[in-house]
């Protein structure tokens, strides 16, 4: 629930703009410089408007290779889980293994910035599970050191996206 806002005219806030362009006025801050969207436009959580500052360059291309590692990982993963043969018990398997990867895509697409922040720590179980594939079990070698090796470039794309798109002090 949010408080009421008084009627008039809108205040000129700090950050530049009616909205501050910074943090949303109940302290939370937008989800990053392109404002939660690729596009750039568009309005915070809550459906207030709120300036955009574009997207850079780098910004975007690690999103897109961050959206390219996910999609790795989400094959390598239900490819692992179906290795031995198509089975409902298999493709449920697969489904618990891949939904939170799954619940990212969107964020991700859009540019997130807590989706990327979230997403660095829902990608530490792949690695452990990678990890643990590697040493364990030889039969499973080669996938888990694929989806090791992608867990680990997606956890360094996440990182660096966010690293990127951190806002300015102000």
């Amino acid at each position: 629930m949010s408080t009421p806002r008084p009627a008039g005219p809108p205040v000129a806030r700090p950050g530049g703009g009616p909205s501050g362009g910074g943090p949303c006025d109940d302290g939370r801050s937008d989800d990053g410089p392109s404002g939660g969207g690729p596009s750039g436009g568009g309005s915070t959580d809550d459906g207030r408007s709120a300036e955009r500052r574009p997207e850079l360059p780098v910004a975007r291309h690690l999103r897109r290779a961050a959206l390219t590692g996910l999609a790795l990982l989400l094959g390598l993963v239900g490819g692992w889980c179906l290795e031995g043969g198509i089975t409902l018990g298999r493709i449920a398997l697969a489904l618990v293994l891949t939904s939170p990867l799954w619940l990212a895509v969107r964020g991700l697409h859009r540019g997130h910035r807590r989706t990327y922040a979230w997403m660095t720590l829902a990608v530490v179980p792949y690695l452990a599970l990678a990890l643990m594939e590697v040493v364990a079990n030889p039969h499973a070698r080669a996938w888990a050191t694929a989806w090791l090796l992608v867990c680990f470039l997606l956890f360094i794309l996440l990182v660096g996206y966010l690293r990127v798109t951190r806002p300015t002090a102000r």
